[in-house]
């Protein structure tokens, strides 16, 4: 009975073992657009970050250039495993330094930083501050009008979107198991 015993028990601890690491593992910046250390010819719109596994919907980013001074940003939007990064103004010529502070699906908090440069020519046209002003009061006409149906469409998908912690509940039901096996045993030796 005790070899029974040992072997469910056993079982049950080459069961743990097995089950896949990454799943208990933290998520980690996988790649990022521009890569860290890249030098890039043109004008940077948008940067981009890719981790490996999800993440929760807010992040702190922080753009800083060559001369300390922190750029402003236009968007920060992130879906499940990406964060897309988006600065009022393209980022031209000079070294610029991300920043990054994430809150994981596993609720850990992640940070870190990497840098680029940027080497061009082109400039950054500044528009007239009226010309701005009426496109952003024509943006906010159209916007406003689909923000109700849009917030509505966003939070029923992102509920969808999430993913479930089928590891999480696969290791309590191989200890349930394993409880039956030895209360099993236990009554059987009885």
């Amino acid at each position: 009975m005790k070899t029974k015993l040992s072997l469910s028990m056993f079982f049950i601890f080459v069961v743990l073992l097995i089950l896949p690491s990454h799943s208990l593992a933290h998520t980690h910046l996988e790649t990022s657009i521009p890569e860290d250390g890249e030098t890039l010819d043109t004008l940077v719109e948008e940067i981009i970050l890719e981790f490996d596994g999800g993440i929760e919907p807010f992040a702190n980013i922080e753009i800083i250039d060559d001369t300390g001074e922190e750029v402003e940003l236009a968007d920060v939007h992130v879906e499940q495993t990406r964060v897309v990064i988006v600065p009022t103004a393209p980022l031209a010529s000079g070294v610029y330094s991300i920043d990054w502070s994430i809150i994981s699906e596993d609720t850990h908090q992640m940070e870190g930083t990497f840098s680029f440069t940027v080497t061009t020519d082109e400039v950054v046209e500044e528009e007239a501050p009226t010309e701005i002003v009426e496109e952003l009061t024509e943006e906010e006409d159209v916007t406003s009008e689909n923000v109700t149906e849009e917030s509505i469409d966003e939070s029923s998908s992102d509920s969808s979107e999430q993913s479930f912690p089928w590891t999480v509940v696969f290791i309590i039901i191989v200890v349930i198991i394993g409880l039956f096996i030895i209360i099993v045993m236990m009554n059987k030796k009885k």
